[in-house]
């Protein structure tokens, strides 16, 4: 037995495991890729059992070069005298011979039997093994292989990689390997790295990327590791890039085959057949696994192949290729038997996925390089990555109608396990400006993400995307309709999602994506009613008379999708006019139309715009019942952008029936936000919002519970997150303005520098709504509701007293707000209080004047009003 150099690190709980499992089972075998440290492993446990009344046969078979020679190899570790003598065993009978002599030692006492590095002469193993333990009862066999031995007596226990997480599940913060917080992958590279250099500086952060990056693998981390001796950690992690050649020269002391990265790899490699490391390299194109559907039409099919394939439906559809006979038969029964020989030889894991119980192969970092770096060799690497395009678009072809309806959750399901593979080939895509697999692609990936509410996903990839497909034409899909027209429906789907998302922020995008579908020819011949309506309502965006003919003639759609779009879109336009109550009903005539197409999103997002319509209206009971109703759906969906705009209307209407302690923790998460990283405009936004709401109802909480400074103090710090002139552009920027001052006004909170602060924001909300109004023609404004919020928020200013006093116009600005159906998302503005506040103190006949002379104002005229009035103010001037 061979002392231990050093500590064994993080494999405590995996020597527990195996100690019960040999106590149960005659034979286990360790199996992992090569370089987990398997071989260490076998080294410790037999060093435990050593220790007691077994005896331990340790046998390294890494130099075994022949099957004849298995039997020569256990009787030399054995000590068997002849063994050691020869140098071969020629003929049979001196081979059966020692074998018998062997095993006639093994029943001299109990003895674990530890045959280590089986893969290469893994058949002459298995049933050498299956031998012995029949005729040795009291012998127990302990194997480490890159592959099973598959005989009825083995107990596979698969080895993990290490963790660079702490047993907390977070990334190490300490900078010492002694500490607990660190992982064990982090703690190798530690002790490994200041061996190396006792000088070296190591971060951490970086460090548990690094190990991430390198699988777990314990001798890539001690390669990697070994580097310091001349390079800093960071510039290790720049260059893994090309991780064969910088992890080399390791331990000179180590085998071979553990030299270098490449020599643990193609150990492996070497023990395939030609068509294996076929599937292997092809397959290395996948970053995120495949199942064996996907592997059948890339790694053995050629892109005609796989458009031909997939036209009978075998990419979307999990039992396509497995029945029939001839040649498809052929081909998916010979692509089990490859992927189960990889599986063997560790160079690919399986598992069910979480999400749709699919069965998933994957390939560790390491291997996946080494597959690409040889299927560059290979000169098949343009034919491969053709076939990964033809089979992300053909899969989108198959998955995007049923993305739709009663099999909705069971296609996003399937896209989400494939959203980075399609991603990947996206870029690419985007990259070689493949306008075709561009278009289907992104369509594809485009709903899925609008599904989840991750927009900036799609404004993200939008100019790239207008590039890619500036000189594509849907109708070069070929003469007949059928391909025109799905290309010509994919593209309206593109553009139309982006031109609806990019009006979080980015309207140039959507001003190009609204342009781009003007120009699409036979767009009204897409079977989609409800694709054609989208696009056309983004086409007619602006132009008021058309956009509600088109809506009204959605709304009278046999299709109930395409009807409860037009409801839905209907809602919206009276919500932005102050109508809220018409509003709840075309939601609620949506809502039952999506309820009988079964379509979760749908009838979820319509859910959701229940709960908030609810929440305007200041109705909290209702408002959470429509909330859980859509969160169940969101769910379904992980759409977890939506499912935390859903979080702030739950706990700001659980603050509203006063459950404070149920609606503070979703404050705190949302609060919580502030500074993190935004990847576009759209996210920026979107950040700066919920984590303001975070700091609204956290005073909002604060003011229930008569906390006045703390109260203060969250409607101080929801100001930070609007910081520059854009960012106070967003809605919730006045609404906050708005709250702020209505609660102080209620609240009598006033000391100079407070008055002096309020002052500022009364200012800045007059002025951004008078640009708002401005920037909103013909209509005056856009959001109506939005508007009276202000209104009541500036109307409580002005009937402080002091000098801004303004009462008239207080009066004028409350009133207007109500006949614009202000929103009363917060406690502060709740409307009754404050026309009970008014009428305190300018009397209840002023107040019912006040509100006689706009009682009969349209929403239109009474924003305009609002405007004028605003103007006219001269309580806001310096």
């Amino acid at each position: 037995m061979k002392a231990p150099p050093n500590e064994l690190i993080g494999r405590d709980p995996d020597i527990a495991a195996l100690n019960q499992l040999i106590t149960r089972a005659r034979l286990v075998t360790v199996l992992g890729a090569g370089g987990l440290g398997k071989t260490r492993l076998a080294q410790a446990l037999s060093n435990d059992e050593a220790r007691g009344d077994t005896a331990v046969i340790f046998v390294e078979l890494a130099s075994v070069r022949s099957p004849d020679d298995l039997v020569l190899a256990i009787g030399q570790a054995s000590g068997i005298r002849e063994a050691q003598a020869a140098n071969r065993l020629h003929d049979l009978a001196g081979r059966l011979d020692l074998n018998s002599r062997i095993l006639t030692r093994l029943r001299d006492q109990p003895t674990l039997l530890v045959l280590d590095n089986c893969e290469h002469i893994v058949d002459a193993v298995a049933a050498w093994a299956a031998d012995a333990l029949e005729q040795v009862p009291s012998l127990r066999v302990l194997t480490t292989s890159r592959a099973p031995l598959q005989v009825s007596a083995e107990l596979v226990y698969p080895l993990g990689a290490l963790s660079a997480l702490s047993a907390l599940g977070a990334p190490p913060q300490e900078a010492l390997p002694s500490q607990p917080s660190l992982g064990p992958a982090v703690q190798l590279f530690f002790e490994r790295a200041q061996a190396a250099r006792p000088s070296v500086t190591l971060n951490p952060e970086t460090v548990a990327r690094l190990c991430n990056r390198l699988d777990g693998m314990p001798l890539a981390i001690e390669l990697a590791a070994a580097r310091v001796r001349t390079m800093t950690v960071d510039e290790i992690e720049r260059r893994l890039t090309n991780r064969f050649a910088l992890l080399t020269g390791g331990d000179r002391t180590a085998p071979a085959r553990h030299q270098t990265l490449w020599a643990v790899i193609d150990w492996s490699w070497n023990l395939l057949t030609e068509r294996q490391r076929q599937v292997l390299r092809r397959l290395s194109l996948f970053s995120d696994g495949f199942t064996e559907q996907a592997a059948e039409l890339v790694a053995v099919s050629t892109e005609a192949d796989v458009e031909a394939g997939t036209a009978a439906g075998s990419a979307a559809d999990p039992t396509a290729g497995s029945t029939g006979t001839g040649g498809a038969a052929d081909i998916t029964a010979d692509i089990a038997a490859d992927l189960e020989a990889l599986v063997n030889q560790s160079l690919l894991t399986v598992a069910e996925s979480e999400s749709t119980g699919q069965m998933r192969y994957r390939m560790l970092e390491t291997v996946r390089e080494f597959g690409q770096m040889t299927l560059i060799d290979s000169g098949e690497d343009a034919a491969a990555m053709a076939s990964m395009a033809a089979w992300a678009s053909s899969l989108s072809i198959e998955l995007m109608p049923r993305l739709d309806g009663r099999g909705q959750v069971e296609a996003f399901r399937l896209v989400q396990d494939e959203q980075d593979n399609l991603v990947d080939i996206l870029r690419r895509a985007l990259a070689e400006h493949d306008g075709r697999t561009s278009n289907f692609v992104f369509a594809i990936l485009c709903s899925y993400w609008t599904m989840r509410g991750a927009h900036w996903e799609v404004i993200g990839f939008g100019p790239a995307f207008f590039d890619a497909t500036a000189g594509y034409d849907p109708l070069s899909e070929g003469p007949d309709d059928r391909s025109q027209l799905r290309a010509t429906a994919a593209l309206a789907r593109c553009l139309a999602i982006v031109a609806v998302v990019g009006l979080m922020g980015e309207l140039r995008t959507m001003a190009t994506a609204r342009s781009r579908l003007k120009k699409l020819t036979r767009l009204d011949d897409i079977a989609d009613e409800r694709i054609r309506s989208a696009a056309h309502l983004v086409i007619e965006a602006g132009r008021f008379e058309d956009l509600f003919a088109l809506q009204a003639r959605a709304m009278e759609s046999p299709d109930p999708m395409t009807a409860a779009f037009g409801f839905v879109t209907s809602s919206q336009e009276a919500e932005n006019d102050g109508d809220i109550e018409r509003a709840v009903h075309l939601a609620q005539r949506g809502y039952d139309l999506a309820v009988t197409t079964e379509d979760e999103w749908t009838k979820s997002m319509i859910a959701s715009t229940l709960a908030q319509l609810h929440t305007q209206l200041g109705h909290p009971r209702a408002a959470l019942s429509w909330a859980m109703k859509a969160r169940a759906g969101l769910a379904l969906l992980n759409a977890e952008d939506d499912l935390q705009q859903l979080d702030w209307v739950t706990a700001m209407n659980q603050l509203s029936i006063g459950e404070l302690n149920e609606a503070e923790p979703a404050f705190h998460v949302l609060a919580d936000r502030a500074g993190s990283p935004g990847t576009s405009v759209v996210h920026d936004v979107m950040t700066h919002d919920l984590s303001s709401i975070g700091w609204l109802g956290l005073a909002e909480i604060a003011r229930k519970r008569g906390e006045s400074e703390a109260a203060i103090t969250g409607f101080h710090r929801a100001f930070i997150e609007y910081g520059t002139m854009g960012e106070r552009m967003a809605p919730w920027y006045l609404m906050v303005s708005a709250a702020y001052l209505a609660a102080r006004s209620l609240d009598g909170w006033g000391d100079e520098a407070e008055d002096a602060f309020a002052f500022r924001v009364a200012r800045r909300a007059r002025a951004r709504t008078l640009a708002n109004a401005r920037m909103a023609r013909p209509s005056p404004f856009a959001d109506k509701p939005v508007l009276g919020c202000v209104l009541v928020g500036l109307a409580a200013f002005l009937l402080d007293p002091g000098p801004h006093h303004d009462e008239q116009t207080a009066l004028a600005l409350l009133a207007l707000g109500e006949r614009l159906n202000s929103r009363e998302d917060s406690p502060a503005m709740g409307r009754e209080q404050h026309f009970a506040r008014a009428s305190t103190l300018a009397g209840a006949t002023a107040v019912a004047e006040a509100r006689a002379r706009v009682a009969h104002a349209t929403p239109n005229e009474s924003a305009a009003l609002a405007v004028s009035v605003l103007k006219e103010c001269r309580a806001f001037r310096w």
